[in-house]
């Protein structure tokens, strides 16, 4: 296979699971008024007393040993540092007192964080975050709980658990896993693919599903189908991403991770790098195959944002934004994402910046050249091209080691390495050197993907871990 159909290839497993539901998760239609709990309310209601805290491990060995030998289930927080639910439950569920005595008597509790583990995030990605699972001793998945449980809901579920434990296990405890496909059902694959998007969109709002995201391998897809002579394809990528525009922050730029509802008029305000970079390399495609500026003008709010906001001072793209303001400081005024982000310029730089995750991840990094090249070969800009430039030259530096391996933290090598960082650089590094004509970064993409083979490859079946090392519950 050649080079670029080996980086894109892995790749595909990461674009693929970019539009899955894992939006931050609001509560489910209850009649009560919790779906009106916010931060905000939490903090008044508490006033000056200091709230009880739960004492957080991380996902390792180590926890996981504690558990099975003081025979403790094991609570899993999966949380992301920009998600608004998640901080509306560390607010309310994590500190409720008979949650935090009963977690502290029968449980250990694990938090993880969704971008800091991506083999976890896309682990549990379909949950929503946040996401609560509940395991075993042994590590045995019990079970799985989707977005913001307020604190009358999770305690009853917490306590039915520790009810459990003592039970064997029934045979339905631990869900199944089917075995993968082989290689020669791929093009009975291909067909099913295209066939369930097909039956996914929606033909009156635009986009796919219910709950709208903005889908970019979808259109990817659409676009090929429409370069192999698929007339109809283009219309429908056109359609997809004039809906998509909906989600482009009309002031600072920047694109929203999704809608709750299907015709996209209740967008959640996170601004992911992780969406960023393949929605600017699907719009500057889009833009690249029908001549429509619209798509031209959201590629080019999207490289603005990341340009203005996610940019650190050497270069490399910042995580996150945050969806609200003041969730990270007990002490600042909050502001909930979804008031903050109707208002204008001035009015929202007055009220303070929702918090940004400065980490500079590498598959992120990734992605997002992947989008600043296809908007280069768009356009031909010579500034999104000396933008581009700086942000490869951040990460070749900090993240692509001697032998080719690639860190998940640019400031932070620790010498357990991820499938997605490695396909998701690669390919942006591979697709910038296309664009720019520059061979020392087709080289560099070389060099990950020998280490690829060598640092995930398994002999025996010819496919690719996802990580080097996954040390935690068993089974995991």
């Amino acid at each position: 296979m050649t080079l670029p159909g080996v980086l894109a290839g892995v790749l595909l497993g990461v674009m693929a699971a970019l539009p899955a539901e894992g939006l931050a998760a609001p509560p489910r239609g209850r009649a009560t008024s919790a779906a009106q709990e916010d931060v905000a309310r939490a903090r008044q209601r508490r006033g000056a007393r200091v709230a009880p805290s739960i004492a957080i491990e991380p996902w390792a060995e180590a926890t996981f040993a504690r558990a099975r030998r003081e025979r403790r289930l094991v609570l899993v927080d999966g949380a992301a540092a920009w998600c608004h639910w998640c901080h509306v439950m560390d607010e309310t569920t994590w500190r409720d007192p008979d949650i935090v005595r009963l977690v502290g008597e029968r449980f250990v509790f694990v938090r993880f964080d969704v971008d800091e583990r991506p083999d976890l995030g896309d682990r549990y990605e379909a949950t929503g975050w946040p996401a609560t699972i509940l395991l075993g001793p042994d590590g045995a998945e019990l079970g799985r709980h989707k977005g913001y449980l307020p604190p009358d809901e999770a305690l009853p579920l917490l306590r039915a658990a520790v009810e459990r434990a003592g039970a064997p296990a029934g045979a339905d405890a631990v869900a199944s896993v089917e075995p993968g496909a082989p290689p020669e059902a791929l093009p009975w694959l291909g067909r099913l693919l295209a066939h369930t998007l097909d039956d996914a969109r929606d033909e009156v709002h635009g986009g796919w599903g219910r709950r709208k995201f903005p889908r970019p391998g979808n259109v990817l897809f659409e676009l090929s189908r429409a370069a192999a002579g698929d007339r109809a394809a283009l219309g429908r990528a056109q359609v997809a991403l004039t809906a998509h525009l909906r989600l482009v922050d009309p002031v600072w730029g920047g694109l929203w991770k999704g809608n709750a509802e299907a015709d996209w008029s209740r967008p959640h305000v996170e601004k992911q790098l992780l969406y960023q970079g393949p929605n600017l390399e699907a719009l500057a495609r889009g833009y690249a195959a029908t001549s429509d500026r619209a798509l031209l003008e959201g590629a080019r709010a999207i490289e603005r944002y990341l340009a203005t906001f996610l940019t650190s001072p050497d270069g490399g793209l910042y995580t996150a934004q945050d969806a609200d303001v003041g969730a990270h400081d007990p002490a600042a005024r909050f502001v909930d994402g979804a008031v903050y982000y109707t208002w204008g310029d001035a009015r929202r730089r007055r009220a303070g910046l929702p918090w940004i995750d400065t980490h500079v991840y590498a598959r992120d990094n990734g992605l997002a050249l992947a989008g600043l090249a296809a908007l280069y070969q768009a356009e031909r800009d010579p500034a999104v091209l000396a933008r581009a430039r700086r942000v490869a030259a951040h990460l070749v530096a900090r993240a692509v080691t001697a032998d080719g391996s690639v860190e998940h933290d640019a400031a932070r090598a620790t010498g357990r390495f991820f499938l997605a960082d490695a396909a998701a650089l690669g390919l942006g590094l591979l697709r910038l050197g296309e664009a720019s004509g520059d061979p020392a970064l087709t080289a560099t993409a070389r060099r990950i993907a020998a280490a690829i083979e060598r640092n995930f490859g398994d002999a025996a079946t010819g496919a690719l871990f996802d990580a080097t090392v996954d040390e935690g519950a068993a089974g995991a």
